[in-house]
């Protein structure tokens, strides 16, 4: 966490960081329950519809999340259980001690899974659009990203003392999460206006939420908000608490929102298809019924016609009644 210097050593810091540390690492291990819960359902109808790169990105990005929440996990053990001789050692652990291996993971595996979340909303914007410009504008943004976080995880460059190649990575971030999320809500309002709106307004708004992944804009939003106040000194318990859980809030919600996406999507397919299939047993149902009301049509009208030429000629009639009576 990225607390001033001048504030390390203050006790009410130290407590205040070691209290938020173990409360987010709990945090995050819920929201990550939660997530997992989504994925088991999202990725059964991904591969039963045989999507094999949204199969394969969900379960990618499920794996990145899990070795996060591990990290974490080690990253408070450190502090809590390995350096507990005294407030001091735990301090100089968490504030001053070596970047550890698992450390460098979290910090990893957080960029990773903003990637592929990034890329995810990306991907469903121009499935909405159908336009190669956002393609081109947003995939120059995604290379910048891809291109930031190795510099940021080995070579720890700095483009000033506030002011660091992870603050430039999550405001690439912001901005294509925040762009692509607006498209995507106009897309789906200015469609629905156009259509026949039958579903209810409770259900419209869930359909808004889900499919333009506002709730990972909105985290990574509050993340960004709560690390500039931390970068110009706003340092009080209150924003260290928030600064620590929503950092761990974010690590699962890149995960939970592109398959919530998936999972509306492979749902609207399902729907589609069993409409489709319903429409199609009706046509055949219609058809036999019609192919059954002409023979009985057919059938009618040939016993009428040989009634009416048995009335008309009497030598058929005579030949007619001579044979019932033969019979």
């Amino acid at each position: 966490m990225p607390i001033p210097q001048s504030a390390q050593h203050q006790l009410w810091v130290v407590q205040a960081t070691i209290d938020s540390l173990v409360e987010s690492t709990l945090l995050q291990s819920f929201t990550t329950g939660i997530y997992a819960l989504l994925f088991l359902q999202a990725i059964g109808p991904s591969v039963k519809q045989k999507k094999r790169i949204v199969s394969g990105t969900l379960s990618t990005l499920f794996v990145v999340i899990v070795i996060n929440l591990a990290a974490a996990w080690s990253t408070c053990r450190s502090v809590v259980v390995v350096h507990d001789t005294s407030r001091e050692s735990m301090a100089q652990d968490l504030f001053t001690g070596p970047e550890s291996t698992m450390q460098k993971v979290a910090y990893g595996t957080l960029a990773i899974s903003v990637i592929i979340a990034d890329t995810f909303m990306v991907w469903r914007c121009y499935m909405l659009w159908q336009t190669k410009l956002i393609l081109a504008v947003y995939g120059l943004v995604l290379v910048g990203e891809i291109i930031i976080l190795p510099i940021f995880l080995v070579l720890h460059i700095t483009l000033g003392s506030r002011f660091g190649f992870l603050d430039l990575y999550f405001i690439l971030s912001l901005c294509t999460t925040i762009t692509t999320s607006g498209l995507i809500i106009y897309r789906i309002v200015d469609v629905s206006s156009r259509g026949n709106n039958d579903i209810s307004r409770y259900h419209y708004t869930i359909k808004i939420l889900v499919e333009s992944g506002l709730l990972y804009t909105a985290v990574i939003l509050i993340c960004g908000v709560t690390h500039l106040m931390l970068d110009f000194g706003v340092v009080t318990p209150g924003v260290i608490q928030a600064v620590q859980d929503f950092d761990a809030i974010l690590v699962p919600v890149t995960g939970i929102a592109p398959t919530l996406i998936a999972s509306r999507n492979a749902t609207k397919r399902e729907e589609k298809r069993e409409k489709e299939n319903r429409s199609t047993s009706q046509m055949i149902s219609q058809l036999n019924f019609h192919r059954d009301e002409s023979r009985a049509d057919r059938s009618q009208s040939t016993q009428s016609e040989n009634f009416e030429t048995s009335q008309t000629t009497p030598g058929a009639s005579r030949q007619w009644q001579w044979q019932a009576r033969t019979v």
